[in-house]
Parts: structure tokens; sequence; C-alpha cells
């Protein structure tokens, strides 16, 4: 056989059999072999082979000619200039849509056997859109794509399979970037749809520096698409507090709409991406000036005393009591709220962290002008945020609302006992006190703490473990707190605080080592 190799990429484009079969039982030996007008004739016994060279156009024409338009597409992708974004492949292109469209099938269903009714229109209208997606991605001429193609298709009355035919392409990367009014399209059309959520999807995997930031913005207010706000402020300018205000105003102006708790949630769940350093809603690590910026801007407006409405006439809402957004958070989701604080605590050091001011407190992001190296919030103003989500505002006399606060407390002296067992908060003497008391006579050790009760679940044993720690860092009388605990019917509370007052009895009175010396000859 005869085998023709493309010299660049260096793979078999044809062959030509010489066998027998074509040239008759003596094979090519007998054949004549001449060369003229640039072509190669091989005269057999039975047949007449001609091999001539064709440029890719000839070869595109020829298949355009037989009617073969995607091999033709396909054969002007594999070409190298082309790929580029030669007006070649892109007026080959334009040929072929307007080709399709002309002949496009009439807008009815047919059924096949007893399936359900086929719209044939639509099928073949979704086959050209992704011809065309995958084409002018693959070029680099995505402005064809948004501009002759989506006008034949709107001319068609097909701008709906055209808009249908770009969501897969997005999700999977293909397309980073809509033309606006493409864009504003295709919010419209999934929005008459019901499937905003998929707007935000989409949202989510564009380039935002890409796409017009002046209507995206207005987009995603109206429509409340506040995950894909989040990425579109992060990504496209650096700015991780004023998307959070955004989320917050919702959460504040409708509290008791459908889906409010939602938002709250997704708002705290950003905050602890935030907080860890990751980027929304990817999760990747974003580099390290950035991951502080992330997490001081965050946490301030978060921990705002005093946050004004979004117009200076606008109704306060939920925002006329101290630490709005703390409240309204932790309202949603109190633990999650408490694990954001925390998690910002736990990545401090014991001892010696300074309190920023807050440059958000009483100010709108617009108006705020922080440096760039602004620190985040420090362990005071965590404590007083997390001692405002643990505390009920509801609080009533039924056994339901008891419990709740009960359960407020608790978590509160949780979070303000392990972080002070660290040493990176300072309680007040009163809320030491107040943690002391219940570390040693509210938690339970062991069954015989509490006779008839149920047995101690994890979080008791937690709060056992964390009450020697504590007794080290706060100061505290553990002698009267150890009689009390045994008025209380606490003897292993009373067994550990003995230990620990006489522990630091043999400390008092060992005498202190001398400093070793070194003698150097």
């Amino acid at each position: 056989a005869l085998r023709f190799i493309d010299s660049e990429s260096g793979s078999q484009t044809a062959a030509l059999d010489l066998g027998p079969r074509a040239f008759g039982v003596d094979g090519p030996s007998n054949a004549r072999l001449r060369e003229a007008d640039g072509a190669l004739y091989l005269l057999g016994a039975a047949d007449l082979a001609t091999v001539k060279l064709q440029s890719t156009a000839e070869r595109v024409a020829a298949l355009v000619d037989a009617g073969e338009w995607l091999e033709a597409l396909a054969l002007q992708l594999d070409d190298g200039a082309d790929r580029r974004g030669d007006d070649a492949a892109t007026g080959l292109l334009r040929r072929y849509v307007a080709l399709a469209v002309e002949n496009a099938p009439a807008r009815r269903a047919e059924t096949i056997g007893t399936a359900r009714p086929l719209d044939l229109a639509r099928s073949h209208f979704k086959m050209l859109g992704g011809v065309c997606v995958e084409f002018c991605a693959a070029t680099g001429r995505l402005d064809v794509l948004f501009d002759d193609v989506y006008a034949a298709f709107a001319k068609a009355k097909r701008d709906d399979v055209f808009l249908d035919v770009l969501e897969p392409y997005v999700l999977a990367g293909t397309l980073t970037r809509l033309a606006p009014e493409v864009l504003a399209a295709f919010v419209s059309h999934f929005e008459a749809r019901g499937a905003l959520v998929a707007v935000e999807r989409c949202l989510l995997r564009l380039d935002p520096t890409a796409l017009d930031f002046n209507m995206l913005i207005q987009v995603l207010r109206a429509h409340r698409l506040y995950s894909a706000t989040f990425r579109i402020y992060n990504a496209g300018l650096g700015d991780f507090a004023s998307p959070l205000e955004l989320a917050l105003d919702a959460c504040h102006d409708d509290a008791d709409s459908p889906g409010a708790d939602n938002r709250a949630k997704r708002a705290i769940l950003y905050l602890r991406y935030c907080v860890a350093g990751l980027s929304f809603p990817a999760g990747d690590s974003l580099d390290r000036d950035e991951a502080e910026s992330a997490k001081a801007h965050a946490l301030h407006l978060f921990l705002q005393e005093r946050a004004p409405p979004p117009r200076p006439d606008g109704p306060l809402n939920s925002r006329d009591a101290r630490f709005p957004h703390v409240r309204v958070l932790a309202a949603a989701d109190r633990e999650a709220t408490l694990d954001v604080l925390s998690a910002h605590l736990c990545a401090l050091a014991p001892g010696g962290t300074a309190e920023t001011p807050n440059p958000y407190d009483g100010q709108r992001c617009a108006r705020v002008t922080s440096p760039s190296n602004l620190a985040p919030p420090g362990p005071a103003a965590c404590l007083e945020g997390a001692r405002i989500a643990s505390s009920r505002d509801d609080a009533g006399d039924d056994d339901d609302a008891a419990a709740a606060a009960a359960a407020a407390r608790t978590a509160f002296l949780d979070f303000a006992a392990g972080h002070a067992a660290r040493g990176v908060v300072a309680p007040s003497p009163d809320l030491a006190d107040e943690i002391l008391t219940y570390l040693a006579l509210e938690s339970r050790a062991d069954p015989s703490d509490d006779a008839g009760g149920p047995d101690p679940d994890a979080s008791d044993l937690d709060r056992w473990a964390t009450l020697p720690r504590v007794l080290r860092v706060l100061e505290t009388d553990a002698e009267a707190l150890r009689a009390r605990a045994l008025r209380a019917k606490r003897p292993r509370h009373a067994l550990a605080l003995a230990c620990f007052s006489a522990r630091g009895a043999l400390d008092a009175a060992a005498p202190r080592k001398a400093p070793s010396s070194f003698i150097v000859a």
C-alpha cells in the first residue's frame, strides 16, 4: 500500500491499495507510473489511480461540495492556522449556520412508535448549537458565537434552544464568559422556567473579570443569588465585605420571608470560608495576604456593634440591637455562628493578642476606608459576639423557652471555657466565676453525680476534662469551690478541686531550682 503521512503530526492521512485487486495478478510491478500537472498517475492492469496533493482549503471545499459539512468543519479545526481564528474558519461556520437554519425541520412534533412526541426542529437546533459552541470555543472566536450565531437562532425564534445549550458548556468550563446581552437573556430565560439555581451554578463557573460587572451586580441583587455574589465580588474586585453586607441586608429586611434561614446559613458558610482563608465556593487556598484580608474584613463587618440600613431613611428592622448581624445569623444556626468565632480564636496565639478598632462599626461598606493590612478582631470582640449569639430575645415561662435559654447559656459557657483554658480569652471576674461554677457544679462526670439521670455524654466528659485546665488559668478560691461541690454532691469534681489545691500547695512549698551554671576551663 502507498501510505500518506502528515509531516507535522506524523499520522497517516490516507492509503492507496497497490495489491493484486487493484493492479491485476502481477501486482504493481508492471504498472506504469507517470507525473504530470502536479499529480501522480499509476496505471495498472485493471485500474488507474490518481494521487494529487490538496491544500486544506481545497479539501474543505471538496467536502462542502459533497454535503459533508461536519467533516469540513472538523478538518478546518485540524488545520493549525485556522485554529487561531482565521477568517476561513469563521466564514465556513457562518455558511453552515445559514444553511442549517434555512433547512431546519418544521416546528412540529412527530411520534415514533409508542414513544412520546419528538420535536425534530428542537433536536436539529440543539445539535446545531452544540456544533457552534465547540467550534467557536476551539477557534477562540466567541464573538462569532455571541453575535452571528446567536442572531441566527434569535431570527429563527430558537434562541431558547441556544441558551439551553450554553448551560452544560459553562458548567464544564468550556465557556468562561458570556456577552452582556447573552447573559441577560440567559438569566431571563431560566428565570421564566423557575430555574434560577441553574443561573447561579453557571455564574460560579464564569470568569468574573470577563463579564460586565455593573450589569451582573444588578442581576445578582435583583434575583438574590448570594453564592454567585460572593464569588463575583471576591474574584472580580478582591472585596470580601461588600457581598456579605448584601446578604446580611437581606437577612435583616426579609427575616420573615421564605428561605430566610437558608440565606442566613449561606452567609455563615461564606464567613467560615473567609476565616479559613479559602475561596468561595471552590475551597481553594487564598494567598497569605488575601486570606488575612478576607478574614479581617469579613469578621469586622460581622461583628459590627451598630449597623446602619442600606438607605439613611430606611427601616432598621432587626438592626436596632447591639451586634445585629451576630443576632440574625445565630437565630438561624447558633452552633454554626459560634463555630465561626471559635475557628478564628483557635488560630490566635495564647495571650497578647491586641484588640483592633472596628472600622465598619456604624458604617456601610462603601464609606469605609480601612488599611490594606487590617488586623482581624481581637478575643474580647469575639467573646462578646459569642455572648450575644447565645442570648435569647424570646425568653418565656413555658418549658420550651426555658430549655432553649438553658441550651444557649450552656453553648456560651462551653465556648468561653474552652478558649479561656487555652489562654486566648480573658474572661471578666464575674464570667470566670460563672465558668468555674458551671464546670464544677453543673456538669457531670459519671452517673453517680446525678442519681437516676442519664449517663454523661461526650459534652459532659469534655467539660470534665476542661475543668483542671481552666483552674490553671483563672484565679479562683479552689477550696471554697470544692466545698460547694461537696454540698452539691459532686464528689469527682470535689476530688479534682482538692487535687488542684494540693498541687498548688506543693508547688508553692517546693524550693526553686537554682539556674544551671557552666564552668569554662
